[in-house]
């Protein structure tokens, strides 16, 4: 599946590489970029880190209800 999207959006970026504005998913890192950045960020991380990170920040942050 990864792959899947890494070619739609290379296929995107090459069909508007006219156009001034970058479309990639990611804003101006395509998706393997950002996944090397967040590999070198939180690579060393748990998984039980991961999902607390996850629910302590951004929409899915955790509800006292």
């Amino acid at each position: 599946m990864w792959d899947y999207w890494v070619v739609r959006e290379s296929e995107k970026l090459a069909k508007n590489s006219d156009k001034a504005r970058n479309l990639a998913v990611k804003g101006n890192k395509t998706l393997p970029q950002a996944l090397r950045e967040a590999q070198q960020k939180f690579g060393h991380w748990s998984d039980a880190q991961l999902i607390n990170y996850r629910q302590s920040h951004g929409h899915c942050v955790k509800s006292r209800f």
